[in-house]
């Protein structure tokens, strides 16, 4: 039901966040999630949707994407592969063939198919492979790999490639051409698209040696987000985890408060396409939970929204965090006769299963 009910919401919610902050380009999709840095000093000190939550109390950690890479192999070329393969990731790569996929034959009178054949066939490529990891993405998150044969090979098209399954993992080059590899986070698979609309005569004519594969990438390991708090204690490290995990109920602990200073976050199963909005109603989640605070708030939230001025998706989260008490609050607000203030409040009431916000 909850599934359903977050699904049915989500046209409400991405058009209430280009409300409150501008719709946001392709090319500025790999920027870090806005959940505020610094927000004792911003403008809503003074709001009800900040006053006693979270957020008031420190910020998000760990919130950018995070670049994986590796080598792989791609075949299915034709003629248009190439055997040459660096030296420096030759056994690295042979190992990553092992790995993933059984070479041998167990067909009487079919020779071999060793990884070593298959890198030195002209069927395959040797490529680079990248990609950015999304914030606080979970185990089995997909996201889009770009991939690019080994500059200096004699490949001449990776058009009709796949990919075979290969590790990309934390990867650094050091100026002496050594790299340093790292934990293996991701792995990475499937067919490659390049440009179709490639133009001999265009100055942005793309290149046959790179190509796409969408949602090739595969998070193998979950990645944790962070809450620093401005001020450390124990105390308010240890409320906060209580208050997480009491909204949050699930096979395995949300939020678990390490130290006085830092409280370390899973990204529970239901949120795994949209762990920016599971960070966001974290942030608007008050610290107190009591009955009749939840519903002095939520009236003092249902004012506020009125407020051309107001942050109105933030308080919209906020009515959500309150759960099932904000219900008549919102219900009142969807007949606002400003759109503003009845589409906020409805994106809410949607968000916590009540129907008649969709009217």
């Amino acid at each position: 039901m909850r599934r359903r009910t977050r699904s049915a919401a989500n046209s409400l919610v991405a058009t209430a966040l280009c409300w409150a902050a501008g719709c946001v380009g392709p090319d500025e999709s790999n920027k870090r999630f806005d959940l505020g840095i610094s927000p004792e000093a911003g403008p809503m000190a003074g709001s009800a949707s900040f006053q006693d939550t979270i957020g008031s109390l420190g910020h998000f950690d760990g919130i950018t994407p995070m670049r994986v890479r590796g080598y792989g192999l791609v075949v299915g070329l034709g003629k248009n592969g190439s055997s040459d393969c660096p030296r420096r990731v030759y056994s690295r790569l042979v190992q990553n063939i092992y790995k993933h996929h059984n070479v041998t034959s167990s067909v009487v009178g079919t020779r071999e198919i060793s990884p070593e054949r298959l890198i030195a066939d002209l069927d395959t490529a040797v490529v680079v492979v990248q990609g950015d990891i999304p914030p606080a993405a979970i185990k089995g998150t997909r996201f889009d790999v770009s991939v690019m044969a080994v500059p200096g090979t004699q490949t001449k098209s990776l058009q009709g490639g796949r990919l075979y399954t290969m590790d990309l993992e934390v990867f650094r080059e050091l100026p002496s051409g050594v790299s340093i590899v790292g934990q293996v986070l991701a792995r990475a698979s499937g067919p490659l698209f390049l440009n179709p609309f490639s133009d001999e005569s265009s100055a942005t004519r793309a290149s046959p040696l790179v190509g796409t594969i969408a949602n090739g990438g595969l998070v193998a390991t979950d990645r944790r987000v962070r809450f620093v708090l401005s001020q450390p204690s124990y105390r308010f490290a240890r409320q906060i985890e209580n208050r997480v995990n009491a909204h949050f109920t699930g096979p395995r602990k949300v939020a678990d408060a390490v130290s006085p200073s830092f409280i370390q976050f899973n990204v529970p199963e239901e949120f795994r396409d949209d762990a920016g909005h599971f960070l966001e109603l974290v942030r608007s989640l008050y610290v107190t939970r009591d009955p009749q605070f939840d519903s002095q708030r939520a009236r003092e939230l249902g004012r506020e929204l009125v407020d051309p001025n107001a942050p109105h998706a933030r308080i919209s989260l906020c009515f959500e965090g309150l759960g099932r008490a904000a219900l008549p609050v919102l219900e009142e607000l969807y007949k606002h006769p400003k759109d503003y203030v009845s589409f906020h409040a409805a994106v809410a009431g949607t968000r916590l299963g009540d129907y008649i916000a969709c009217d």
